[in-house]
């Protein structure tokens, strides 16, 4: 029996309304579309595992090492002393001339599974943000053999992140990728006295010695990162 552990979110109401935190090992696929809060998600959940003295490896498909520095600051979730420090490491292929192409979306996601079964000993959490430029153009056999090999990689006793933006893919192609994941957030929206608010819908997360809300609704706060709103109020 594969041993569980519990990685804090570093946001103690999150991790109470998920079943008291985010069991490892595991392979979660968060899908939203733009805007609904998947990348200050996973900042949030580095964060966490960051202040828990967990080393943490995020492969950026959308920022620059800069850039994600700056953003996680942005939202008060700052991991720049951890990233100084050698505890987080970024991997981005992004520049000002850098552009996809079918040769380097086969390439790199090749390149990536090889790079993740090889050199993630020493990380704890893995958070890939996003798989969106890629997958879209990914063969089906493809994108299933990319996360067979996510999977492979969480099995070794990590925390595997994954998000992907909604309506990239197939209905078909997502059910197959849930189906291989261990935990399945999807990322949505809803009213709050005439403000819009993000929802974490938890489809499945398995290993919490809780029971996760089936529902999690939350704001982002420049001060706070992300803000837990009573489910409730969510639905007035």
């Amino acid at each position: 029996m594969l041993h569980i552990d519990l990685i804090s979110t570093g946001n103690e109401e999150l991790d109470t309304r998920l079943g008291g935190g985010l069991p490892t090992p595991n392979l979660l696929l968060v899908e939203g579309p733009r805007g609904s809060g998947k990348t200050v998600l996973v900042q949030q959940i580095v964060y966490g595992a960051l202040k828990s003295g967990y080393r943490v490896l995020v492969v950026s498909t959308e920022l620059g090492v800069r850039d994600y520095l700056n953003q996680s600051k942005m939202v008060s979730l700052d991991v720049r002393k951890w990233y100084l420090k050698g505890m987080l490491e970024i991997v981005t292929p992004y520049s000002s001339r850098f552009k996809w192409s079918r040769g380097l979306i086969e390439s790199l996601s090749d390149r990536l599974t090889t790079f993740l079964e090889r050199f993630t000993q020493a990380f704890k959490v893995v958070a890939i943000d996003s798989i969106t430029p890629f997958a879209a153009d990914m063969r089906e056999i493809e994108l299933m053999n990319f996360f067979v090999g996510l999977r492979r990689v969480a099995l070794r006793g990590k925390l595997v992140i994954a998000t992907l933006h909604s309506d990239i893919l197939s209905e078909k192609i997502v059910t197959k990728l849930v189906a291989l994941a261990d935990s399945y957030f999807r990322l949505g929206f809803a009213e709050v006295g005439g403000r819009s608010v993000r929802v974490i819908n938890v489809v499945k997360l398995r290993g919490t010695p809780g029971v996760p809300e089936s529902s999690i609704a939350f704001e982002v706060d420049p001060s706070f990162g992300v803000k837990v709103v009573p489910l409730a109020l969510a639905k007035a």
